[in-house]
């Protein structure tokens, strides 16, 4: 699985995630909304010159069928695989297309992938 999206979500929305084109190659695996949490270091400095980072903490889980409700200012997380069966592809490079889709956000990507030369008698 490869993490192929990461953002932030700008506004309240209701998002779904799919394969327009390669679906046969191409699976959208899970959809993760973190809500992000200003979270303090351990101090190495004095207690005075706190250090802040933020965190994300898992909210809710989809497997991409299902679409998934965020609030502004969480984030998301999109997860793809890649399946291509032996003999299903010839050897080279194919595409698909994601799209993450709400009301108020719609974010497309150009899926690449390569495909080796396997030799079923070795």
């Amino acid at each position: 699985m490869q993490n192929c999206l990461e953002i932030t979500v700008g506004s309240d929305d209701t998002l779904t995630a799919s394969i327009t084109t390669g679906k046969s190659f191409f699976k959208v695996l899970e959809v993760v909304v973190y809500n992000l949490v200003l979270q303090p270091v351990d101090p190495v400095l004095p207690p005075s010159h706190f250090q802040w980072i933020w965190d994300e903490i898992e909210a809710q889980r989809s497997d991409g069928a299902r679409p998934v409700i965020v609030t502004a200012g969480q984030r998301v997380h999109v997860g793809i695989a890649v399946w291509v069966p032996i003999h299903t592809a010839p050897p080279g490079a194919f595409t698909g297309t994601f799209v993450l889709q709400g009301m108020s956000l719609a974010k497309t990507l150009l899926l690449q992938a390569t495909c080796s030369a396997i030799d079923g008698h070795a």
